[in-house]
């Protein structure tokens, strides 16, 4: 018994007065906050999200959720900054004393959705990063047939088929593939993707010429061979649709 209050005494007490001292200590707030990688995001709307301000305690308060580690301030900070809707991925490190470094990744736009007479922005995992009412980025197309019920920033839009948007981002994946060597990019050519379901799809080639085939099997194939067609087969004032449903082999059937 003696051996165990010798214990609080000399090891538990020392430690809690310890901790005490550095949770209130101005010693250790911070003086400066530095923020790197972003574009999108201002140091501001990071900074605030983090809600690591100079002044602040890097450690305190700490975050203790049931069955996980015990998080200082600054490791929590990650979590409240990776809440906001363009970041792909963030670190935050305390450089004692007094110093925060924080590093951002930010979501690159991919696609845009239509919705109520603007559009939504976004990423290659169908996050929503922004709502847009005027123009979107020039090499940003539109994918259509996606039916959803509501979205939040930062998140996957609640869809009535979530293969239906998988769908669109991959046939634009593998547009922006084509021609990645020699030649001509169709990409450049692409208007909009509209998935009318997961093994139909219909692609707009500057506006005169659709495209229509089953994406789920050789997608790639298809995409690289309907740029042979359009750049090498078809003239430019030529309107019609390439249709890989008709066969083997694709046709062009002018209008």
């Amino acid at each position: 018994m003696k051996g165990f209050v010798r214990f609080l005494l000399l090891v538990v007490l020392p430690l809690g007065v310890l901790v005490a001292v550095m949770a209130w200590s101005p010693l250790l707030t911070i003086r400066t906050l530095h923020v790197t990688g972003q574009e999108r995001c201002t140091t501001e709307e990071i900074a605030a999200a983090s809600e690591l301000g100079i002044g602040k305690h890097p450690l305190f308060p700490i975050t203790w959720r049931r069955g996980d580690w015990p998080m200082a301030n600054f490791t929590a900070a990650e979590e409240r900054i990776g809440k906001l809707p363009w970041i792909a991925s963030v670190t935050v490190d305390w450089i004692p004393l007094h110093a925060v470094r924080i590093h951002v990744s930010e979501r690159v736009p991919y696609a845009r959705l239509p919705y109520l007479g603007g559009s939504l922005l976004i990423d290659s995992e169908g996050v929503v990063l922004e709502s847009a009412k005027g123009e979107s980025p020039a090499d940003i197309r539109e994918i259509r047939g996606i039916r959803f019920s509501g979205y939040a920033n930062g998140r996957v839009p609640e869809t009535e088929d979530e293969a239906l948007l998988q769908t669109g981002i991959d046939v634009l994946r593998a547009l922006r593939q084509n021609g990645s060597g020699e030649g001509p990019s169709l990409y450049g050519a692409v208007r909009w993707v509209d998935v009318l379901a997961v093994d139909r799809v219909l692609v707009s080639l500057e506006d005169r010429v659709t495209v229509r085939f089953d994406p789920t099997v050789d997608l790639q194939y298809k995409v690289d061979f309907t740029g042979e067609i359009f750049f090498r087969h078809i003239l430019p004032e030529e309107r019609g649709m390439i249709d890989f449903t008709r066969g083997e082999d694709p046709a062009f059937i002018p209008d």
